[in-house]
């Protein structure tokens, strides 16, 4: 099997599945709170960024723990560019700048050591952990300058709006095999050699940098909505966003992942956590949720895994392969034969 290509069919058809899912969710939630949407949307906004940015570090094979904490990181700089009296605009940009440096430095690491992205990205939360409390003086959340709140309804439709351009956007750059082919250094497949450095190295900035520098919108986000800052990396937060992209059918072992998957996966997820909210469930239920999401999303990876169409082993047509150290034999009146690696290409990769 390729590094990175295959059939979306089977992730297509996944994500009808998920549709219909979403779609029951949906009108159970309405019949219980459906006058409070504006609430729901902000939550879709947030988780989904979040999510696209989960999404886009699975995609290049290395994931990163560490977008929770980066979304926290950039709240707390956003905040505190506000209140050094910066527009909102600068203090935004400050802000997500604040989490991409964060995440360049994981890439680097990962890619530099040829480190796996999890082990890094959990570094880094850790170290953004520290960092959150060295600047606060653990003195608690930071309150919010009143110029810098994000709560109108409209307001809420834009980060929607924005979600949705990343999340399926990125998913539609990412079917370009090319694409694919660049960003997908880190994936692990069997029978095949491990790929160049210098592949490796972009993967991994890439896939770790872009996904904290998406994180940091999410943290201006939050931080403008609830007017303070959060100090602290919510492990049912990130239970959610990993159950969210696994269940939208972006593979675990890296590579492959469909169009709206992530989009599907974020919605029904939010919509389960504000109808237990609203039914005065208790808190660890919907903790519970995100955790057996994450358990099928595992299944489901490696179901659409396996749907993928095997590789042929050569090219029709082509002249068997001879054994190491030997030349291949030509049949009378045909052309030579020629030796493996110096002629066509005699496998297609299929990215």
């Amino acid at each position: 099997m390729s590094r990175s290509g295959g059939s979306v069919r089977p992730h297509l058809l996944w994500e009808a599945v998920l549709l219909v899912l979403t779609v029951v969710a949906a009108v159970v939630w309405y019949s219980q709170d459906g006058s409070r949407l504006s609430l729901l949307v902000y939550d879709i906004a947030f988780v989904g960024l979040l999510a696209t940015a989960f999404a886009l570090s699975l995609r290049t094979a290395t994931p990163n723990l560490a977008v929770v904490a980066a979304a926290a990181l950039a709240g707390v700089a956003y905040a505190e560019v506000l209140d050094s009296g910066a527009p909102v605009f600068v203090a935004a940009i400050a802000a997500i700048a604040a989490a991409t440096f964060l995440g360049l430095g994981m890439g680097l690491v990962a890619g530099l050591l040829r480190a796996p992205g999890w082990a890094v990205s959990l570094g880094g939360l850790a170290l953004t952990q520290g960092i959150l409390l060295a600047v606060t003086g653990g003195g608690g959340p930071q309150r919010l300058a009143k110029e810098g709140a994000i709560r109108s309804d409209s307001a809420a439709a834009k980060w929607l709006v924005l979600f949705l351009l990343l999340s399926i956007g990125g998913a539609a750059l990412w079917s370009i095999p090319a694409v694919r082919r660049a960003l997908s250094g880190n994936r692990v497949v069997a029978g095949e050699p491990p790929s160049p450095f210098g592949a490796r190295l972009l993967g991994a900035v890439v896939g770790l940098g872009g996904s904290s520098l998406i994180a940091g919108a999410a943290g201006v986000l939050l931080t403008g909505r609830i007017g303070a800052t959060v100090l602290s990396t919510d492990i049912s937060q990130l239970a959610l966003v990993a159950g969210a992209v696994l269940l939208g059918g972006v593979s675990v072992a890296g590579g492959r992942g469909g169009f709206a998957g992530t989009v599907l996966g974020v919605v029904l997820l939010s919509l389960v956590q504000r109808t237990i909210l609203v039914a005065d469930g208790p808190r660890w239920l919907s903790t519970v949720v995100f955790a057996l999401a994450i358990v099928v999303g595992l299944g489901i990876s490696r179901a659409l895994e396996a749907l993928q169409p095997s590789l042929p082993t050569s090219t029709p047509g082509a002249p068997p392969m001879s054994m190491p150290g030997t030349l291949p034999t030509s049949t009378p009146g045909a052309p030579p034969a020629s030796v493996p690696g110096t002629g066509p290409v005699e496998q297609s990769r299929n990215y």
